[in-house]
């Protein structure tokens, strides 16, 4: 018995996991808001959007997980665009370390520590951005109770009491004459056990009290997703219960755009017309590659066809063009992104090997006014670009070119 207990000590030393994780050693990163807070933002609210930013081990390598250089030069984009841009804030949609780890959070704050405030000083005097942290499934790995999670970004979450850390919480910012509301929710629904009700009964309280004009959700999965796995949307129905407490219990139009993070690419659904709710995957940050479907089935939720928001996926075939001509694609992966020749009648898909939907979305408030920006990622060079823009004003709903 003696030798067991010993092993299994020695096995959670060596792991630094939730069995033992001490939150004294994590560095710690600023926060941009905690619960319950009221935000007088500039003129311009702008903050960028990215998730999946942990880089794979190489000998622990699972499919589709990626060890490019993309984490990195993403870091440094971020970090360029701080120095020409009021960039207000930066929003970690979940996955962004490989599991709950002394080891894990000590790279993700080497990997940020140039780029996010917080208790580890920069390599060089520079401007650093204070962060929103949403829960992905990775920050449960090893770590049930998120102390790790709860240490790296001291303050997060509603209070839930008993020493726990919830990953979920409302703040609003008051951006010239229109309050936006901010709710970031938990979607790891089998992850947080009993906490899971716990969060439901907070809902309606956060988003159904208070003045304000606009909501903007964060959760890490999605409700729509075309990538081809039947397991990425709607995961165990948390993303459609989130989304249904929250619509029962907020005014009609408020919901502006929801957010996710946990599949390894960009995708863009525009539900409800001009006027109704933009879907934002922004789970391309580096840590998992995936193919992405241009249209297709989404039946975990209940959808039988939906499509990337057409003008978002027209932009992403002009690049895919451009980059198949200057990058020589086979004709095999150009007709199953073009769905042509061989692949006539079946969904278009981009293949991840060639065409990875790695980047981040750029938001930015102006008032009553959104407008979504996406910055892509290209291997050839690593650099990143702007190619595609919407807005939405109370005017004209959402379109693009505004």
């Amino acid at each position: 018995m003696q030798r067991v207990l010993v092993k299994l000590a020695l096995l959670c030393s060596l792991l630094a996991t939730g069995c033992g994780i001490d939150p004294a050693k994590v560095a710690s990163h600023e926060l941009y808001a905690d619960d319950g807070a009221h935000v007088t933002a500039p003129r311009t609210l702008t903050f960028a959007v990215v998730g999946n930013t942990f880089k794979a081990d190489e000998g622990k390598q699972k499919d589709g997980d990626s060890t490019t250089a993309v984490g990195p030069r993403l870091v440094e984009d971020l970090a360029a665009q701080l120095r020409h841009e009021r960039l207000s804030f930066l929003v970690l949609m979940g996955d962004s370390v490989p599991s709950s780890t002394l080891r894990d959070w000590a790279a993700f704050d080497a990997a940020m520590r140039n780029l996010l405030k917080g208790s580890t000083e920069p390599e060089t005097p520079r401007m650093r951005l204070p962060v929103l942290p949403v829960a992905g499934e990775r920050e449960f790995r090893t770590d049930r109770f998120l102390k790790g999670f709860g240490a790296a970004f001291p303050g997060v979450g509603a209070e839930i009491g008993y020493n726990r850390v919830a990953a979920w919480y409302a703040f609003d910012a008051r951006v010239r004459d229109a309050t936006w509301r901010f709710l970031v929710l938990d979607s790891n629904k089998t992850a947080l056990g009993p906490r899971w009700k716990e969060q439901l009964y907070w809902i309606p309280r956060a988003v159904g009290t208070g003045e304000y004009d606009h909501l903007v959700v964060f959760m890490h999965h999605p409700l729509l997703s075309l990538v081809p796995d039947e397991q990425t949307p709607n995961l165990d129905g948390a993303p459609a219960e989130l989304l249904e407490i929250v619509e029962d219990s907020i005014g009609l139009m408020k919901l502006r755009a929801v957010f996710f993070g946990d599949p390894g690419t960009s995708e863009l659904f525009l539900v409800g017309g001009r006027f109704g709710t933009m879907h934002v995957t922004a789970g391309g940050g580096g840590g998992r590659l995936e193919d992405l479907q241009r249209w297709g089935h989404v039946r975990a939720a209940g959808v039988e066809a939906t499509q990337l928001e057409p003008i978002f996926d027209t932009t992403l075939q002009s690049v895919f063009s451009d980059r198949a001509r200057s990058q020589d694609f086979p004709d095999v992966i150009i007709d199953a992104a073009q769905a042509r020749g061989s692949y006539e009648g079946f969904p278009g898909m981009y293949d991840r090997r060639y065409f990875p939907l790695y980047g981040y979305w750029w938001v930015e408030i102006q008032g009553h006014e959104m407008t979504l920006v996406f910055r892509l990622y290209n291997p050839a060079d690593g650099s990143f670009a702007d190619v595609y823009r919407v807005s939405h004003t109370e005017q004209d709903g959402w379109s693009q070119g505004s």
